[in-house]
């Protein structure tokens, strides 16, 4: 079934079974979008707001988002950014979290079917990636982090978060989350920065997110695109 809007990319073939299909008709209504979902998109718009708060040029930005999900970060960025970003691109692989994405009609907005280790854009597209707890689920995490270098403009930045395995707590409730979204690994914070380093990046900064205290370790991680690579 073809997705509505500005457009849709392909890239290779996703799986026919995706456990994201199940739950995207429940996503957002899930507890953890208040205690998780939600909190991480407002410190991800925040962050975006620093990043645009110095640009005179004038000139707007694109951002994509990698694992949009039912596209509620570009809906927010949409209504709250769009003085900054005039250009806003999710990809998942769930086409049935894509179709609830299209049906938000955000302004400015396109969505592709796609997995993260082989993104369909061409290089250096993007003015700013997001990551938002999509990375844990990933099969091959540094080809995703190489290929979400690779569509990033030099110079230009990458913010990932997700759940991180940072002490025994962190490892005991992401083993329990697992049950319900199926094999997942949780990189720490040290961790995530090697692996950006490793993918062309540098990371500027780590930023814990702070929920309820019962939650695991939530962290986001803003790195450059190194020039030249």
């Amino acid at each position: 079934m073809p997705l509505r809007g500005m457009g849709v990319c392909r890239g290779n073939e996703v799986s026919a079974i995706n456990i994201w299909d199940f739950w995207a008709k429940r996503y957002e209504s899930l507890w953890v979008q208040k205690y998780s979902l939600a909190p991480t998109r407002r410190l991800v718009i925040d962050e975006l707001k620093e990043l645009t708060a110095g640009s005179v040029s004038g000139r707007k930005l694109s951002l994509l988002d990698v694992g949009c999900g039912t596209g509620q970060l570009l809906a927010e960025v949409s209504a709250g950014l769009r003085g900054s970003f005039d250009f806003l691109t999710g990809v998942d692989t769930s086409s049935q979290m894509l179709m609830a994405a299209e049906q938000k009609a955000i302004p400015a907005a396109r969505f592709c079917l796609g997995g993260a280790e082989d993104l369909p854009f061409a290089d250096s597209q993007f003015d700013v990636v997001s990551c938002c707890h999509s990375f844990p689920y990933y099969r091959d995490k540094l080809r995703a982090l190489a290929e979400m270098r690779r569509v990033l403009k030099p110079g230009s930045y990458l913010l990932i978060v997700s759940a991180s395995e940072n002490n025994l707590y962190d490892k005991f409730i992401m083993r329990l989350v697992k049950l319900t979204t199926g094999k997942a690994s949780y990189p720490s914070a040290t961790r995530m920065a090697e692996m950006l380093q490793a993918a062309g990046c540098r990371v500027a900064a780590q930023k814990k997110l702070k929920v309820k205290f019962y939650m695991p370790s939530i962290i986001l991680t803003i790195a450059k695109a190194e020039m030249g690579l």
